[in-house]
């Protein structure tokens, strides 16, 4: 991560300019060093990282969508030809039956 450029000498002196006390000056003059010392920024190298890093991961999530798009698809055609098995037994069963009700009928 990139640290901020910062001139502490001119700060000090605005701060003086303005009539802050030395020793107030020094105060403040510490406190923005540190908070600047402890700022994690992210530079432009750091973005174009991201970036790759993102575009590669979407790359990944396309892949594993088409991957599960088509195991899908197998899966329904799979499912599919079981319920028309199940289906054509049902429709042989019944239609074997048929005669077999027929002449039961006939008997009352």
């Amino acid at each position: 991560m990139g640290a901020i450029a910062f001139d502490t000498l001119e700060f000090f002196e605005t701060l003086r300019g303005a009539g802050v006390p030395e020793e107030q000056a020094k105060a403040f003059l510490t406190v923005a060093q540190k908070s600047h010392e402890n700022a994690d920024l992210a530079t432009k190298q750091d973005i174009v990282g991201l970036r790759y890093e993102i575009h590669d991961l979407r790359k990944d999530m396309d892949t594993q969508h088409a991957t599960l798009r088509a195991d899908m698809q197998h899966q329904n055609k799979a499912l599919e030809l079981h319920l028309t098995i199940k289906l054509g037994a049902i429709v042989v069963a019944a239609a074997g039956a048929l005669p077999l009700l027929s002449k039961l009928l006939h008997l009352f």
